[in-house]
């Protein structure tokens, strides 16, 4: 006796295996980032993560043996368990999130202090130049002046080149401002709770993804007796037997071709009396030469109809 296992089963297995793959991979990626990894939690996020995603599929076999108890308790630690990992990869999430928004919010003031900078050498700049006028001798002075400020606005624009380009909540504004747009609220209001929401989705679907999976595919089925693997063959009924047609003599023959008012081919006829297909030619000829029949080809096919004055 065994279970019979599905195809969409084996996919749901399947599918099951590569999210505890991938969410491991991440909350492992997570901790070794940090200045000091704790090997102990790397080793064990794995391990701890596959029986997490167990014990739902313990839980149904629970109720399935009547272990009320037992199940209410899985349930509890499912519970749990799903809460302690999906706090900790929302807390990653939000983390490289935030500390993103921070590196740009850095980056962006320090472009406006640089701006700043080279707004006042220009100025600078153009003042010296000012100062020698048109088509007069510059004093040494003047003009070491401005070959200072040309460098500091070279320098000054170097280095808003070197500044990296980056808007990690591009995505965000877009959103809100759809949510706003539809619902008619402040781009702002609207922006702080996508901000809080969109971290979140990638640890909500991989849990839930990765709990409804295992539950579908291991859900306990019903016993079959046999292979596991169940094959549908089809196979051709069995014909009801039949008696043998009986030949037809050619008066029998010549009565009943009498009767075509349409078109019949002549092979048909063939097997219609049981007869070879040279003695129907033979007969069909001697009966068009009576005129009780007329003859006609139609591409390849010859036909057969008895004439319009013997139909009737």
């Amino acid at each position: 006796m065994s279970i019979h296992t599905t195809r969409p089963q084996w996919v749901a297995r399947i599918s099951t295996i590569a999210l505890w793959a991938v969410g491991s991979a991440y909350l492992i990626k997570a901790e070794l980032v940090s200045p000091t990894p704790d090997w102990v939690l790397l080793c064990s996020t794995p391990v701890v993560w596959a029986v997490i995603i167990s014990l739902p599929i313990l839980a149904t076999y629970a109720r399935r043996d009547g272990q009320w108890v037992a199940m209410a308790l899985i349930w509890c630690a499912a519970i749990a368990g799903s809460a302690y990992t999906l706090q900790a990869t929302l807390g990653r999430q939000a983390e490289t999130r935030d500390v993103r928004i921070e590196q740009v919010e850095r980056t962006k003031a320090q472009r406006q202090r640089i701006l700043a900078d080279l707004t006042a050498s220009k100025a600078m700049l153009a003042e010296a130049i000012r100062k020698c006028g048109t088509g007069k001798q510059c004093r040494a002075s003047t003009q070491a002046t401005i070959t200072v400020y040309k460098g500091a606005v070279a320098g000054h624009e170097h280095r808003l080149a070197q500044l990296p380009v980056a808007t990690p909540a591009a995505g965000e504004r877009r959103i809100a401002a759809l949510i706003a747009a539809i619902n008619g609220r402040p781009v702002e209001d609207v922006a702080y709770a996508v901000g809080l929401a969109l971290p979140a989705l990638f640890g909500i679907v991989v849990e839930l993804a990765a709990f409804s999976l295992a539950m579908y595919g291991w859900h306990p089925g019903k016993p079959v007796h046999g292979s596991v693997t169940v094959r549908t063959v089809y196979t051709e009924p069995t014909p009801e037997p039949t008696k043998p047609r009986r030949v037809y003599r050619k008066d029998e023959a010549r009565a009943d071709v009498v009767r075509f008012t349409r078109p019949v081919a002549q092979h048909d006829l063939a097997a219609r009396w049981n007869v070879t297909k040279g003695m129907v030619s033979v007969w069909l000829q001697e009966w068009a030469d009576e005129g009780l029949i007329q003859r006609d080809r139609d591409g390849r096919t010859k036909t057969v109809r008895a004439k319009l004055r013997l139909a009737s």
